[in-house]
């Protein structure tokens, strides 16, 4: 999606943005859930639609493309946070080959967990949550209740991140799966509390 002209955010939205909105609510019915389609809804400007409809199609890349190209668009899309060539990262302060993860998850041969976590732009700014470092901190600290939750041995539970420097909702993208294939449930998504770092 094109970057709109600030100037245009705070005009009204556009007939094509209106039908945009509404065909992603038909297709996507829980991004009614969206803390972009509140602002929407509230304020529906150019800005917030914009920001709703960016996120909705960024929230469901993963029914609309194969699952590598979900790893590379969420490590590499405008505003990821990057650390050298792409934004994923994990617990691990090695380097990670984008390809190679990729490849890992596209040929998967179990569940993959895709969760998004998302906070207004004034609650990241409060908690300490608005670049990436503090987000793998967090999500580094809390794998072992992720894993729990998720049903996988700690050993083979693997997790990827990127963080997205949205402007009204910043927020990460999560890729999780087990590496025996095998292990893994979630029967309802684990409980994170968001404290400051």
């Amino acid at each position: 999606m094109d970057r709109l002209d600030p100037g245009k955010a705070a005009l009204p939205a556009t007939e094509r943005q209106k039908e945009m909105v509404r065909q992603l609510l038909r297709d996507f019915t829980l991004c009614r859930g969206l803390f972009e389609y509140e602002d929407y809804l509230a304020t529906p400007t150019r800005g917030n639609a914009s920001e709703f409809i960016t996120r909705a199609i960024e929230d469901n890349a993963d029914s609309l493309a194969k699952r590598e190209n979900y790893v590379d668009y969420i490590a590499k899309r405008p505003r990821a946070e990057r650390s050298g060539a792409h934004g994923l990262f994990t617990g691990s302060d090695d380097p990670l080959v984008l390809s190679q993860v990729a490849e890992a998850v596209a040929s998967h041969p179990g569940n993959v967990w895709l969760p998004i976590l998302s906070l207004r732009r004034e609650d990241a700014a409060r908690l300490g949550y608005d670049n990436a470092a503090n987000w793998k901190h967090l999500l580094t600290s809390y794998a072992p209740q992720f894993a729990e939750a998720m049903k996988i041995p700690l050993g083979q539970f693997r997790w990827y991140a990127a963080f997205h420097d949205e402007s009204h909702h910043p927020h990460i993208h999560m890729v999780c799966y087990s590496a025996d294939g095998k292990s893994g449930l979630i029967p309802s998504p684990p409980r994170m509390p968001i404290t400051p770092p």
